[in-house]
């Protein structure tokens, strides 16, 4: 049986039910051997949008574990700036980017985590080099903000 989110693209090859009544597996709490390294950047996306940040860091941190890409390095980014760790995500940022790693979703993170951070110059640097990579950078690749810590408990 196949676990899917058609919107996400992802897929998930195991024996798990796909009605989720009582008792099934979540996601987030499938076995590890299960979980196949080339769904979880997928699933990291997924709950980047639509799951709670501490599901999303905990399988961004996993996948960077498993594959340390950059693209894997900026979805952990992405994660621990949504987790509301912009500190972190700026220093995981700039590891990124002083890996030699040169796409415009770095450069459009680096931006939003800069600017979080009051970091200017460096948001503006990395903002213009985005946007010199792909135009249309900035809106291909937002970063949605963290959450505010008393919506967490609703999702």
């Amino acid at each position: 049986m196949v676990l899917a989110n058609p919107d996400m693209g992802w897929v998930l090859y195991e024996n798990y039910p796909l009605d989720q009544g009582p008792g099934s597996p979540t996601l987030s709490e499938l076995p590890k051997e299960s979980f196949p390294e080339a769904s979880a950047g997928h699933a990291v996306e997924h709950f980047l949008q639509f799951g709670a940040p501490a599901e999303a860091l905990a399988l961004a941190r996993r996948s960077a574990a498993a594959r340390g890409d950059g693209d894997t390095q900026i979805a952990l980014c992405a994660a621990l700036y949504r987790a509301g760790r912009a500190g972190e995500a700026g220093a995981c940022i700039t590891r990124v980017q002083e890996s030699g790693w040169d796409t415009p979703q770095l450069h459009a993170m680096a931006a939003t985590i800069f600017a979080s951070l009051g970091r200017n110059a460096e948001a503006d640097a990395a903002r213009a080099k985005a946007l010199a990579r792909n135009r249309y950078a900035m809106r291909l690749y937002p970063v949605t903000p963290p959450v505010q810590s008393e919506m967490v408990s609703m999702l």
